[in-house]
C-alpha cells in the first residue's frame, strides 16, 4: 500500500497562501538553501506528485523551464493534477484527472513509493475527509498573513492527529509531521 503525504507551507495564523493572484501569494515562504536541500530529500521519497487544479496550473507553468535539483525531480516524477474538467497537459510525466477520491484511493492500493501532495488546500481537505492522507507535514513559517487561503478550509472534516516528529530549520520554519490518530473506529 502506498502512502499519501501532504506537505504544506503555513503561516503562524493558519494560511497556506496570501491574498493575491501571483507570486505575492507565496513570497513569504522562507525557502532558503537548507529548505531546498530538504525539498530534494522529500521529493526523493516520492514516486508520484499530487496537485489540486490551481496549484497544478502554477506548477505546470513554472517547473518545465526551471533548472536545478528540485526542478530535475519535479519534472522527472509522475504527476497527477485534479481539475473539474479533464484537459491535456504538456508537462512531462503528468496527467489531469477529475475524480480525486477514486484516483487517490486506487493509487494508495497500489505498490510503490509515496504520493506527495504539495499545497493544494482544497484537494487536501477532500482527501482528508475521505481518510486518504497518511501523513501531514505542516511547515509553519514565522509570519502572520492576516488573510488568504486557510490551511483547513471551511467545511473540512475534523481530523484528530498525533504529532510524529518536528524539525526546526535555520530560517525559522518549524515542520510538524503528524499522522491520523488510530482509534478502534478507524483502524
Amino acid at each position: 500500500m502506498r502512502r499519501v503525504i501532504w506537505s504544506v507551507m503555513s503561516s503562524l495564523d493558519g494560511y497556506s497562501a496570501a491574498p493575491g493572484t501571483g507570486f505575492e501569494t507565496i513570497d513569504w515562504f522562507r525557502a532558503d538553501a537548507e529548505w531546498l536541500d530538504y525539498s530534494v530529500e522529500l521529493l526523493d521519497q516520492a514516486e508520484t506528485l499530487l496537485f489540486g487544479g490551481l496549484t497544478f496550473a502554477g506548477m505546470e507553468q513554472y517547473w518545465p523551464s526551471a533548472e536545478g535539483p528540485v526542478a530535475d525531480r519535479m519534472n522527472a516524477l509522475d504527476k497527477l493534477g485534479f481539475s473539474h474538467t479533464a484537459r491535456e497537459t504538456a508537462w512531462p510525466n503528468a496527467r489531469v484527472a477529475t475524480d480525486p477520491v477514486a484516483s487517490v484511493g486506487e493509487l494508495r492500493r497500489g505498490d510503490g513509493g509515496a504520493a506527495l501532495l504539495m499545497g493544494s488546500a482544497n484537494l487536501a481537505g477532500t482527501l482528508s475527509a475521505h481518510g486518504l492522507i497518511d501523513e501531514y507535514r505542516f511547515a509553519v513559517n514565522p509570519v502572520l498573513l492576516g488573510g488568504g487561503t486557510p490551511v483547513a478550509l471551511a467545511g473540512s472534516a475534523r481530523s484528530e492527529l498525533d504529532l510524529a516528529d518536528t524539525r526546526v530549520f535555520g530560517s525559522g520554519i518549524v515542520e510538524m509531521r503528524c499522522v491520523p490518530q488510530v482509534t478502534p473506529a478507524n483502524g
